[in-house]
């Protein structure tokens, strides 16, 4: 008898401990246990540190000291890191965002970017952020921008901070952006966002980036939907050559050489010009040139003297002239 019995009690023990450890898995955490309750106390502890015990905390809020611990629990269990515990408990009541950044840097020792996480996490906005990174971290605008950056705001959000902040002209703000290395049709469409600027307001502030003409004519497409001679009268203001002009029309507009050389035609330009950037950049042969100044409206004159300014040689010019205008006098010699 007493063999069977020490054979039974070691598998009745096990059977008992099995299930208790079933029933803690349905029961969930108790109350006391270590990880909740070693939370909750360094959050109190760091929070009476800095002078906002639960009870300055809950006359801030017209509650208890009660609620104010039963709050620091629930975040715990939840899983939230200390620092966040604290600092979501002082929002809760209140307290000003550069206050709490200060407090993250001073009891928790927090970085800008590890604080700027936390103040995100509980709901401040990018500007304020921004705000307490200049007042409190002492960060430049870069090092702002950089944050912000880091935290996924968008460009024109981070602008829109960069302005608040530091009172940024549009210039300034687009040289953040694009350390930041953010596209330049990212850029302009923040600075219409933030700035209101019009298209040539853009492409002279892309063109002071020193973004190419064609990247300026690509971010002009992309941000305000501008037709081709619209995009060709703005590069024009802004210096840009014709050739260059007939460039950008090629490679980002893809119009066809007739259509290139009837824009540059309203923008004023030479017909030698013209000429000279349908040859250049469409490389265009005698015919097609001689066929488009034709479309343009030149008479036989004139086109001659345009595909002689042009280089080609008198039979060729002979020869084009009379397929085009077969009773000039000189095509029945």
């Amino acid at each position: 008898m007493v063999r069977r019995t020490n054979v039974r009690l070691p598998v009745t023990l096990v059977l008992l401990a099995g299930a208790m450890a079933l029933s803690l898995m349905f029961i969930g955490p108790m109350a006391g246990v270590a990880g909740t309750s070693s939370c909750s106390g360094e959050v109190v502890s760091a929070l009476s540190t800095a002078g906002y015990t639960p009870s300055s905390l809950a006359k801030l809020q017209g509650t208890t000291a009660s609620a104010i611990n039963n709050s620091i629990d629930a975040l715990c269990t939840a899983n939230v890191a200390v620092a966040q515990v604290a600092a979501q408990v002082l929002k809760t009541a209140g307290i000003p965002i550069a206050d709490i950044a200060t407090f993250l840097a001073t009891t928790f020792a927090q970085t800008a970017a590890q604080a700027a996480q936390i103040l995100q996490a509980i709901g401040f906005a990018a500007g304020e952020i921004a705000q307490v990174l200049a007042d409190v971290f002492d960060l430049t605008a870069q090092g702002v921008a950089q944050v912000l950056q880091a935290l996924g705001y968008a460009a024109g959000v981070i602008a829109q901070a960069l302005v608040d902040v530091f009172n940024l002209t549009a210039q300034a703000v687009g040289q953040v952006l694009q350390a930041l290395g953010y596209a330049a049709g990212v850029i302009g469409q923040a600075l219409v966002d933030v700035f209101n600027l019009t298209a040539q307001a853009v492409g002279q502030v892309l063109q002071a980036l020193g973004y190419t003409a064609e990247v300026i004519g690509q971010a002009l497409l992309d941000v305000f939907n501008l037709a081709a001679q619209t995009a060709a009268e703005i590069l024009q203001a802004l210096g840009y050559t014709a050739e260059v002009i007939g460039q950008v029309l090629l490679d980002v507009f893809n119009v066809a050489a007739q259509t290139a050389a009837e824009i540059l035609q309203a923008l004023g330009y030479a017909a030698e010009v013209i000429g000279q950037v349908l040859l250049d950049v469409f490389n265009a042969t005698a015919e097609a040139i001689a066929d488009i100044f034709d479309a343009l409206g030149f008479d036989a004159d004139a086109i001659g003297d345009i595909l002689e300014f042009l280089g080609f040689s008198a039979e060729v010019i002979e020869d084009i002239l009379c397929t085009i205008f077969p009773f000039l006098p000189m095509c029945f010699l």
